[in-house]
């Protein structure tokens, strides 16, 4: 099943995280990853939410995205994402199947 990676941060460094982005972007697909999506502007139906990007990755299993994470390209990239941002939430999750009945 589908693991995906949901992260919510704030962009402290536009030009750190442009760099980040131009260098994630492709490690994620060499992972067998898929951006889905990315918005600087999500619409809150219920709760609190503060102001930021949120953006959701698609790895074919949760076990792939933790891969991508862990590995030792992702590890140096993370940093300069620190750097450039400040991280609210990040969690991985498992897609899910409706029981049949």
């Amino acid at each position: 099943m589908a693991g995906y990676f949901i992260v919510h941060f704030t962009i402290d460094d536009s030009e750190a995280y442009e760099q980040y982005v131009g260098e994630v972007v492709d490690l994620i697909a060499k992972h067998d990853g898929k951006l889905l999506a990315a918005d600087d502007a999500a619409d809150v139906i219920e709760g609190s939410f503060e102001p930021g990007r949120v953006v959701v990755v698609e790895f074919p299993s949760v076990e792939a995205g933790r891969a991508w994470y862990k590995s030792p390209e992702y590890t140096g990239l993370a940093e300069l994402r620190r750097k450039a941002s400040t991280t609210h939430m990040m969690i991985l999750i498992e897609s899910f199947t409706p029981p049949q009945t």
